[in-house]
């Protein structure tokens, strides 16, 4: 296949301090329990350590069906019917009555069909937790079976499914209306995603009378959604001024600082009044118990602590504390260094090392204790807190993917169940490779055959780019911070002889990525900064647009889907 054809667009991708800091409560688990997505996730080639890099990232998305939508504060509210917007909401009344659709706005609708497309997808994200509950889907309808009562939640599973197929369809509608307004369309890869998406669905699992067109309704309003709500947060633009304000105004989100930390335990008295009678045994522990400290000891030792006057001071009055009193193992006291200090301590509101760090008074040296029932914490400031200032950079790509190429040269095979061998699939994975080398080579000459600039090089990237996540922004990633991208990729961009305008084609597990440097970035807090005002701006912009753009849902229609 030539560089130039039309590609198909790939899947898009878009507590070190130890025992002293207080865990945090875990909260209660969701009501029912999910199962993992069914339909598959997509990539990010530039994911590492669970990162998403991708600019689609920062939405703060509900993904399911592999496409990310934007998830707005009210995401799991229940989206009221006609009759009860129209209680509420003037502008509500103005939309034309639709008896047939199943939600709609003033000039999109979806149909029962579309509606039925959404409820049958959560219900299989649901199918674990029905199985759990022990719930018959085989001789009853879900409509008349009711949420376990420790869910806390007095309704049908048909009505708490189908209660978020309403919302994302809301706000679907609420984008399509957006998109339509801007004369905005999916691009030729994402229309040819979507194909490709729907070519792995049968319209068979979705329930009686959806065909294969509605499934597509369904994914084309999805990838519309995902796909102009991050071309209007790629081209969201902040002053100096702005994120300077917007840092003063949040420090303790973006500030972090370096601390020490250690629990000296004691025993209560009532463990020690409570003893359990003396009973007689062959057995011998395995292990010899931690001696059990008298408080008044544990008290004295963490005053002592406080009187660290180094860091090195600090860590070697732990060590002779877990040495002499807890009998601490080598295995424990050689990861004693990493247990006891945390580099990158962020404010955690209520947790009391946290508010003494960052209240402003704490100086370099000085050291902070607290009781809890059990044990006396001893804290150490090492550096105060202070802004993140690493130097990020902008670089852009363009991505030829290997598994987009992996069966291109070999003829079909007549048989589903045959596997290739791992010889051949090894034989495949190298084709596939020298296929996108070859794209990448010919991309980079066909470049340099031009005027060589960075503008020439975004439009190839938007042309070629098989990264969802960049290839709408001309294959930009701005902001990379060191680390954040996978190892051959991040070598690249931050060679210390690295200057603006380099290209170069990388390797990584993904394919192959035709490189161009685009200069230093900015610091890291301002990265994270302009993240957060984006999500911040765009939370505005949806509240604004929901209350200007009436959504209804047809209860009527809705209830005639099968449950």
């Amino acid at each position: 296949m030539d560089k130039n054809q039309e590609q198909e667009k790939p899947e898009e991708y878009t507590g070190i301090l130890g025992d002293f800091q207080e865990s945090a409560e875990e909260p209660a688990p969701a009501a029912p329990p999910e199962e993992q997505e069914t339909r598959p996730q997509k990539n990010n080639p530039l994911k590492i350590a669970g990162i998403a890099v991708a600019s689609a990232a920062i939405l703060g998305c509900l993904a399911f069906a592999g496409v990310k939508l934007y998830n707005t504060p009210e995401r799991n509210a229940e989206v009221s019917s006609q009759a009860e917007i129209s209680e509420t909401s003037a502008e509500v009344t103005s939309l034309p009555q639709n008896a047939t659709a199943a939600a709609y706005s003033q000039n999109c609708e979806i149909s029962k069909e579309v509606m039925q497309c959404f409820y049958y997808n959560y219900l299989k994200q649901y199918a674990s937790a029905l199985s759990y509950y022990g719930i018959d889907t085989e001789t009853m309808s879900l409509k008349e079976q009711k949420l376990p009562e420790e869910t806390g939640e007095d309704i049908t599973w048909f009505d708490y499914i189908m209660n978020q197929a309403k919302t994302t369809a809301s706000q679907l509608l609420i984008f399509q209306e957006a998109a339509n307004e801007d004369g905005y369309t999916l691009s030729d890869y994402e229309q040819n995603a979507v194909a490709e998406e729907l070519a792995g669905l049968d319209p068979a699992d979705y329930g009686e009378n959806v065909t294969e067109n509605d499934l597509k309704t369904m994914l084309e309003l999805e990838a519309l959604a995902s796909s102009y709500v991050t071309n209007m947060m790629n081209h969201m633009e902040f002053t100096e001024e702005e994120l300077e304000n917007y840092y003063q105004e949040n420090k303790t989100t973006f500030d972090s600082c370096s601390i020490m930390g250690f629990g000296v335990h004691y025993q209560l008295e009532e463990a020690s009044s409570e003893a359990a009678p003396e009973e007689e045994s062959s057995a011998e522990p395995e292990t010899e118990a931690p001696t059990e400290m008298p408080q008044e000891q544990a008290k004295e030792l963490a005053e002592q602590l406080m009187q660290a006057a180094s860091p090195e001071e600090f860590e070697e009055q732990v060590r002779n504390i877990l040495t002499n009193y807890e009998n601490a193992s080598e295995e424990e006291l050689s990861v004693l260094p990493s247990s006891i200090r945390e580099d990158n301590f962020t404010y955690s509101e209520g947790f009391d090392a946290a508010e003494w760090a960052f209240s402003g008074t704490a100086k370099v040296g000085e050291t902070h204790m607290t009781e809890r029932e059990g044990s006396y914490n001893v804290y150490y400031l090492v550096s105060e807190p202070t802004r993140d200032e690493t130097q990020t950079v902008n670089v852009r790509h363009i991505l030829f993917m290997t598994e987009n190429y992996l069966n291109q040269n070999e003829e079909e095979t007549t048989s589903e169940t045959s596997e290739l061998s791992a010889e051949d699939e090894e034989a495949a994975q190298e084709a596939a490779l020298e296929t996108c080398r070859k794209y990448a080579e010919n991309t980079l000459k066909e470049w340099e055959n031009g005027d060589r600039s960075e503008e020439s090089f975004a439009e190839l990237a938007e042309r070629y780019s098989e990264d969802g996540g960049s290839n709408k922004n001309g294959g930009l990633y701005e902001d990379v911070l060191p680390g954040q991208m996978v190892e051959t990729f991040n070598d690249w961009c931050f060679d210390s002889s690295r200057k603006p305008g380099d290209t170069g084609i990388v390797e990584t597990n993904y394919g192959m990525h035709v490189m161009y440097f685009s200069g230093i970035g900015d610091p890291s807090w301002k990265g994270t900064a302009k993240s957060m005002m984006k999500s911040e701006k765009m939370d505005s912009w949806y509240s604004e647009r929901k209350t200007s753009c009436p959504v209804a849902v047809n209860d009527d229609v809705i209830s005639s889907i099968e449950g």
